[in-house]
């Protein structure tokens, strides 16, 4: 046989320290030069760029593997030792060339961890679980429903990462990964905007401790997770069938950027609602306790003059939801929300600044800042709400009314309320 085919073997630009050598059964012969044939022939019809680059892969890959076969079949009889030289550099070649063709066909752009991606599995499958029974234990249906879909979406999409692990070309689980984990914590962040809702309204419904009245939050914030859901889906359906059939990406991007931009600006604004929200029921609502670093650094360390701040500010608050505002966890309400929605946050900024650089940009193609920056933020949050689920605040059976009336309002003012305002005395929180 002559061993001509080796000069004409595909060369790779850059040559690697090692390499395993491919072997490739020789049976296989016919099917890679019908493969060859057929492609060839679709080649001078074919018009679109999707289907050019896929048959141009096929014939890559058919020929490649032909020259191993060629050059396998010419190492078992040859006896001359350039003759044995040239048909293991063949080999060698047309390894890196497979090796090659297949990062081409890899859509995440980098090597995914089977380690990470089964880690984070098991965690989110975890937690679909603990929430799948709370939902059902807790009646809390709202809540409990945005947290089974974020979580459920969560464990989808790290699934489907672990089974592309080893087939990063499969494009049913490309699409499915960055769709899912992409529109899972627009769920997680609509059952915690509803959260300050009930949280105004244990309080008080009087704009004393909100500037607007509770049942706008859930308007408000649930319409612009909507929108920003709906935005970001869209955006990364596009994009990810652009990247699979090897069209441009920005529109795509472009849509999933301004859909998770659009979600932290909503969040920024909730963040706004909820600081001043705690300033108003801290520091606003007693004029004897004043808003300085001292008592704030307490309310956060969350000890013994928190709790005498608390008091203070009791009298002040409507008196009907005392017995919830005493419970035992109800102190750290406020931590369990603000840092789950600090953690939802950083992952929202991260995945802005990630989409902005492209889908071949240095965040998105090392899993290290996925996994760290996205799926740990996520976690720590459904986690946060598992281990601290809101009914240990508001009780199973607490019917808080989102919609008020001018009578409620008025039933927020206590005898204490008014005396409060009138008797601002010397006190050790000023």
């Amino acid at each position: 046989m002559s061993s001509s085919f080796v000069f004409s073997s595909w060369v790779p630009t850059t040559i690697p320290t090692s390499t395993v050598l491919s072997s490739i059964n020789p049976t296989h012969s016919v099917g890679l030069i019908s493969t060859l044939t057929s492609a060839t022939a679709d080649m001078a019809t074919a018009t679109k760029l999707a289907s050019l680059m896929h048959i141009s892969q096929d014939i890559r890959g058919a020929q490649a593997s032909l020259d191993i076969i060629m050059a396998q079949q010419v190492l078992a009889t040859a006896t001359v030792a350039s003759v044995q030289s040239q048909a293991t550099q063949a080999i060698f070649n047309a390894t890196l060339n497979l090796k090659a063709l297949e990062w081409d066909e890899n859509a995440y752009g980098t090597d995914l961890s089977m380690a990470a991606n089964v880690i984070f599995t098991v965690l989110f499958g975890i937690v679909f679980l603990v929430q799948t029974g709370l939902l059902t234990w807790s009646r809390f249906f709202y809540f409990g429903g945005c947290l089974f879909c974020g979580a459920g979406l969560e464990f989808a999409g790290y699934l489907t990462r672990s089974l592309a692990v080893n087939d990063t070309s499969d494009s049913d689980y490309f699409l499915c990964q960055i769709i899912t984990l992409t529109i899972a914590p627009a769920f997680i962040m609509a059952g915690i905007y509803y959260l300050l809702a009930k949280l105004i309204v244990v309080h008080g419904h009087g704009r004393t401790f909100s500037m607007l009245k509770p049942i706008w939050y859930s308007y408000i914030f649930v319409i612009c997770d909507v929108l920003s859901l709906v935005i970001q889906a869209i955006g990364g359906g596009m994009a990810a069938v652009a990247v699979i059939d090897f069209e441009d990406t920005d529109s795509g991007t472009h849509v999933m950027v301004a859909g998770i931009a659009f979600q932290v600006v909503s969040m920024t604004l909730f963040l706004f609602f909820w600081f001043d929200f705690l300033h108003r029921i801290y520091f606003k609502v007693n004029p004897n306790v004043s808003f300085t670093f001292h008592n704030v650094i307490a309310l956060v360390n969350n000890g013994k003059r928190a709790d005498d701040i608390r008091a203070q500010c009791e009298p002040y608050f409507d008196q009907n939801h005392a017995h919830l505002r005493h419970g035992k966890f109800f102190k750290w309400f406020p931590h369990v929300v603000t840092g789950s929605v600090l953690f939802i946050y950083i992952r929202c900024i991260y995945r802005v600044v990630e989409l902005a650089q492209g889908w071949t940009g240095y965040l998105i193609t090392h899993e290290v800042y996925v996994m760290t920056l996205d799926a740990m933020m996520v976690f720590f949050t459904c986690a946060l709400l598992s281990i601290i689920h809101p009914v240990l605040f508001l009780g199973r059976d607490e019917n808080l009314k989102l919609r008020i009336s001018k009578k409620d309002i008025e039933a927020d003012k206590s005898p204490d309320y008014e005396e409060g305002r009138s008797n601002e005395k010397e006190n050790p929180f000023q």
